[in-house]
């Protein structure tokens, strides 16, 4: 089986490499985070889930456009 350890998640900068599952999963992991996250071209996602920083704030999540 495949086993994958990690430390703490810290924050940062996240490229999404105009991908919208990349934005989406950095977006999630950054409620982890002790610090910020900025994730760069983070409106990728509006290729599969338009609406997801809209729910990603309905759900409590904290979303700024820099």
């Amino acid at each position: 089986g495949l086993v994958v350890r990690g430390g703490a998640l810290i924050g940062g900068t996240a490229e999404s490499f105009h991908d919208h599952r990349i934005a989406m999963a950095a977006a999630v992991a950054a409620i982890r985070c002790s610090k910020p996250v900025t994730i760069r071209d983070a409106d990728t996602t509006a290729k599969s889930y338009p609406a997801f920083y809209e729910d990603y704030r309905n759900l409590g999540g904290s979303v700024d456009v820099v």
